[in-house]
């Protein structure tokens, strides 16, 4: 019984060190805050040159006023900006939430009904402390 006991608490102990390495010290997040007075949509894209909207509506995030969503890594941006980022660049689209109320999401994309498009390098965000600002 001792021994049973023993492997028991061994196996445990091995798999929570091996788990322990697989847990994040800490998430690395690109900012996208809200300043406005209304809600908008945000979109990200890493297809830079194209700047097409491409995703699906369940792709859009939204961003109330005064608040703010991330784009999270466990890795530090300033090492995988590039793997992730076609061209080094981060696009990101601001879309009025009236707007896709109004005319859906299809037309949205098709006419390209956006406020706002961005275009975001590694070292950009680098001196803006990872934080994009809308407006």
């Amino acid at each position: 019984m001792k021994t049973i006991i023993k492997i028991v608490l061994i196996v445990i102990t091995l798999n929570f060190i091996s788990c322990e390495k697989l847990i994040p010290d800490r998430l690395y997040s690109i900012w996208k805050v809200n300043n406005s007075n209304y809600i908008v949509y945000s979109e990200n894209s890493v297809l830079h040159p194209d700047t097409s909207l491409i995703g699906n509506y369940n792709d859009i995030n939204l961003i109330n006023p005064g608040e703010r969503l991330s784009i999270d890594s466990f890795d530090p941006w300033e090492d995988r900006f590039s793997e992730i980022f076609k061209n080094d660049t981060l696009i990101v689209f601001f879309i009025n939430v009236d707007t896709i109320a109004k005319y859906g999401w299809e037309s949205t994309k098709r006419d390209y009904r956006i406020i706002e498009r961005r275009e975001y390098s590694k070292q950009d965000l680098a001196k803006q402390n990872w934080m994009i600002y809308f407006p």
